[in-house]
């Protein structure tokens, strides 16, 4: 018998990223989700498709702020020129890490998304000041 059900995957990868308060093609964080499990094997292992297809559920960013920012908004694409909309915009506040001085912005979404390819890019801006993003996680069931 075939197996049935979810499967949900996780991505969470090193970056290093500087969002300001104005969206740009050269200030975006890559994720191929089919393949960027980076994270030492603790997610699901992918079966790699001709056609990509995945519900994204979560995105966190984690890092640090300089500049009295409050809150940032993210959007994501299929394609780097940041045409191909597949997140639309949405705003969420930092919340601080309980120890340590990182911040994390955490965005539950719904989007099905099924492509020739499998990249999401991802685009922000801070309502002031400057966000450095030194980690992204991603999940989503198929």
């Amino acid at each position: 018998m075939g197996a049935t059900g979810h499967y949900v995957h996780r991505i969470k990868n090193a970056v290093e990223v500087d969002y300001t308060s104005t969206y740009s093609t050269d200030k975006t964080i890559k994720v191929n989700l089919n393949q960027d499990i980076t994270d030492g094997g603790n997610a699901a292992p992918i079966k790699t498709r001709r056609i990509y297809s995945g519900n994204i559920q979560l995105i966190r960013l984690k890092g640090t702020v300089n500049g009295g920012e409050t809150q940032i908004t993210l959007k994501g694409y299929e394609d780097a020129d940041g045409i191909e909309l597949l997140l639309p915009a949405s705003t969420a506040v930092f919340e601080s890490a309980i120890t340590g001085t990182d911040v994390s912005v955490v965005f539950k979404v719904d989007i099905f998304h099924a492509a020739p390819h499998d990249d999401l890019y991802l685009f922000c801006k801070t309502n002031n000041g400057t966000f450095t993003v030194n980690e992204v996680q991603v999940a989503w069931y198929e």
